[in-house]
């Protein structure tokens, strides 16, 4: 077995929720990052691939084919992961939404913005320091 040297993917882009609730609440971003977690599954991508596609656009339901350990088995493969933990980032005093106004109303977006990116680069810079060479890719 010959470890894939793909890099490393990490769904970030467009999540912002986590982002919303910790300004809401008041919550430091921790950020968090596991190397070499695309690794321990075999994926099979283009298996049935239009019939995957067509279920997914119908019903909204993905279905991945994958395996792990013994060929049948949804165990993963036996292999180091990293997870990684950065340091917090605080949400400052001004950017949190005061207990007195109303908690479901969401933050503005352009503070949601602002912190997204800060802890896309801690993120970055987190797979830079640890990631043993791999490219990462934030999709």
């Amino acid at each position: 077995m010959e470890k894939k040297n793909g890099g490393d993917f990490y769904v970030l882009q467009k999540q912002k929720g986590f982002i919303r609730l910790a300004i809401q609440y008041g919550a430091s971003l921790v950020p968090v990052i596991a190397i070499e977690n695309n690794a321990l599954f075999y994926t099979y991508p283009h298996f049935l691939k239009r019939l995957r596609f067509w279920i997914l656009k119908n019903f909204g339901l993905a279905l991945p084919v994958f395996h792990g350990r013994f060929y049948v088995s949804p165990l993963p493969i036996r292999q180091p992961l990293h997870v990684v933990v950065g340091s917090p980032i605080p949400i400052a005093p001004k950017d949190m939404i005061s207990a007195a106004a109303d908690k479901n109303k969401p933050p503005p977006s352009e503070i949601v913005d602002l912190y997204h990116t800060k802890y896309m680069e801690a993120v970055k810079e987190l797979h830079k320091l640890h990631g043993f060479g791999r490219p990462l890719h934030i999709i």
